[in-house]
C-alpha cells in the first residue's frame, strides 16, 4: 500500500517498487496477500485452539481488510497512504486476540 502512495516518484526516478511491477494487479495481488494470511491465522487459530477472543480477532482484521481494500479502490495516494498506516492495526486486533485467550483462558 506503501508503494501505491508513491508510484508516480517512483516512476520518475526509477525506483523499481512492487507498485510499478505488479501494475493494474497491485489491487489483486494485495487482496490476495491478505486472504492468504488471513488463511493462515485460522490455521494457526484451529492448530493451538485460540478460541472466541482470538476468532474474534480474526473477524476483525477481515474488516479491516475489507477497509483497506476500499481505501485503495481508486489508487488515490492520500487514501493509499492511509491505508499504510492504518493497516498495523491488523497486528493490535491478532495480539490482542492472542492476549486475551492467554489472560483468560490459560
Amino acid at each position: 500500500m506503501y508503494a501505491m502512495a508513491d508510484r508516480e516518484e517512483d516512476l520518475k526516478i526509477g525506483v523499481k517498487s512492487t507498485a510499478i511491477l505488479f501494475a493494474k494487479y497491485d489491487r489483486v495481488i494485495i487482496g490476495v496477500l491478505q486472504i492468504l494470511l488471513l488463511l493462515i491465522l485460522v490455521k494457526i487459530a484451529i492448530i493451538f485452539k485460540l478460541g472466541m477472543f482470538y476468532n474474534l480477532s480474526l473477524l476483525i482484521v477481515a474488516v479491516l481488510m475489507v477497509y483497506h481494500q476500499k481505501l485503495i479502490k481508486n489508487r488515490e495516494k492520500t487514501a493509499c497512504f492511509k491505508a499504510f498506516l492504518h493497516n498495523n492495526y491488523i497486528g493490535l486486533v491478532v495480539f490482542t486476540g492472542i492476549a486475551l485467550k492467554l489472560s483468560f483462558f490459560q
